[in-house]
């Protein structure tokens, strides 16, 4: 514990004189009672003292730095104020003489009551108090005040004791917490616990609240592969695996179950063109070549005859595999004139048009184009 203390020292005298606005001082020795070097030790962090007339009708208070105790001293404030103030008081600063000037080093009543409490005045104290016992406080302290126990006890169960919806206080907890020594509460900010929106939502569109006989679905729940009693997740490409084989007709059939079934699955398709030749009623061959696989074509064609109108066909005509020369449209238009198109299933798909007249004579020749949709 600190102590505060004004030791006893031997009265000396102004070695040499001083003016009131001098900050040292000398003196005629700087010895303790015991005749050896005063130091700063033998001192409070700040000394004090006092110069005084030898007929005691003059006296000045003043502060020194105790580690210049070996002289010269020097002066931290003088002309201190005879009720004990610490700051320099113009009008009680004098200029003192040598030898005749005593000085008394640590001994400044006034002054030194300032190093302690007293029990009545509103004061500022430093450093640390270290109490043996438990200091007494009074109850409802406010603010910075000292709080004493039933000021605590009262903010930690709240104005009310128990707490409300509206009132803050003690409660307890629906079950045992995990660390009985560090219980904790979750906030209703806490991702943990549901927002009012996600509440909502378990009620689901149906309006059913969800309960032990209406359970959400987990993971386990769900599957990639067609497995009784799973909901079907969809796979890495985003397509959704259903049984290889549906086993009643409202079964959702796979990809493969399907093609097994099909009687006809598009290949591939191309396009002809059969251009007109000159004095020649038939025009020129599109050799198309067909796919190993395929059975059967779909043909969709424009023609166009060199009559005097120039009459146009625009269809779309079948042809399956044989080895056969047909004839898939005919039109008949005035003047006994006629624009066919016909398709040959040989090494390759041969289709040509052909404008036939009872004069047969005379014309450019049909001409035309298309595209043929090959199917197995």
């Amino acid at each position: 514990m600190a102590l505060q203390f004004a030791p006893s020292v031997p009265t000396k005298r102004l070695a040499a004189p001083i003016l009131s606005t001098d900050m040292a001082f000398s003196l005629n020795n700087y010895n303790s009672w015991a005749g050896v070097a005063l130091v700063a030790a033998d001192f409070p962090p700040i000394g004090r003292g006092v110069f005084r007339s030898t007929d005691n009708t003059q006296i000045e208070f003043f502060t020194f730095d105790t580690s210049t105790i070996g002289g010269p001293i020097t002066i931290l404030a003088r002309g201190l104020d005879y009720r004990g103030g610490v700051a320099d008081g113009a009008q009680t600063k004098y200029s003192w003489p040598a030898n005749q000037t005593l000085v008394e080093l640590g001994s400044n009543p006034p002054a030194e009551a300032e190093d302690y409490v007293d029990k009545s005045s509103n004061e500022t104290i430093a450093g640390v108090k270290t109490f043996s016992s438990s200091p007494v406080v009074p109850t409802g302290g406010t603010g910075t005040q000292a709080a004493n126990a039933t000021d605590i006890a009262n903010a930690v169960s709240g104005a009310s004791g128990t707490a409300t919806n509206a009132v803050k206080g003690t409660l307890r907890l629906s079950l045992a917490a995990a660390s009985a020594p560090d219980p904790i509460a979750v906030g209703d900010n806490d991702t943990r616990v549901p927002t009012q929106g996600e509440n909502d939502a378990l009620v689901g569109t149906s309006g059913t609240a969800v309960s032990a006989s209406n359970k959400l679905v987990d993971a386990a729940d769900v599957d990639t592969a067609a497995t009784a009693s799973k909901i079907v997740r969809r796979i890495a490409g985003g397509q959704t695996t259903v049984a290889a084989t549906p086993s009643a007709a409202t079964d959702a059939a796979s990809k493969g179950y399907v093609d097994g079934q099909s009687r006809m699955q598009y290949i591939s398709s191309a396009a002809f063109t059969c251009a007109g030749v000159t004095n020649n009623v038939q025009s020129a061959t599109a050799n198309t070549t067909i796919p190993a696989t395929a059975n059967f074509a779909i043909i969709t064609y424009t023609g166009i005859g060199t009559n005097a109108s120039n009459k146009t066909i625009n269809r779309t005509a079948i042809i399956a595999k044989s080895g056969l020369t047909s004839l898939l449209d005919e039109e008949d238009f005035t003047n006994s004139q006629w624009l066919k198109f016909y398709a040959f299933w040989g090494a390759t798909l041969n289709t040509y048009f052909l404008e036939q007249s009872v004069y047969n004579s005379g014309y450019v020749g049909a001409s035309g184009s298309g595209t043929v949709y090959f199917y197995t």
